[in-house]
């Protein structure tokens, strides 16, 4: 396995793979399915994440095939989310940001303040970076836990 370069989209680092180098990451993490063309520019088609990349990534990935005729040529990873709520959320994150042609789903932004609200709960939300890392104060983490109570309290 070479070193592979590393692209930041949205300040999460992900190594940047040519389309078959999946099968080397048995691990969790959030992947992109990506098209790069001849002038650099690189376009986002899938946004996912797995409990194993090496598992879910290929031929029988859902939307591999309709990714390879759109031009994919590259596949992103971030290998530093480990647990599912991170993953969601960087998941989550990328795709309300830069709506790739092949999530037909929109996750619900819902998700994101039920992740901050559970983690606040829990305590975490006490140092001053996100608990996350998405880059929220605790202070503002804790203003959308808030905000989600008001408005169910309210309705």
């Amino acid at each position: 396995m070479s070193d592979n370069p590393v692209m930041m989209c949205k300040g999460v680092p992900f190594s940047v793979l040519q389309v078959h180098e999946y099968v080397w990451h048995d691990g969790p993490g959030v992947y992109m399915l990506c098209r790069r063309s001849p002038n650099g520019v690189v376009a986002i088609l899938y946004v996912g994440q797995a409990q194993s990349i090496a598992q879910r990534l290929g031929p029988s990935h859902e939307h591999w095939e309709e990714a390879i005729r759109l031009g994919m040529n590259e596949v992103h990873v971030h290998l530093l989310a480990k647990a599912e709520t991170e993953r969601r959320a960087v998941e989550a994150d990328l795709i309300n940001a830069y709506s790739p042609p092949l999530n037909r789903q929109k996750p619900a932004t819902n998700y994101l303040h039920e992740i901050f609200a559970k983690r606040i709960a829990e305590g975490l939300g006490k140092n001053a970076e996100s608990p996350l890392g998405l880059g929220l104060s605790a202070s503002a983490s804790r203003g959308i836990g808030l905000a989600k109570a008001n408005r169910h309290k309210n309705s």
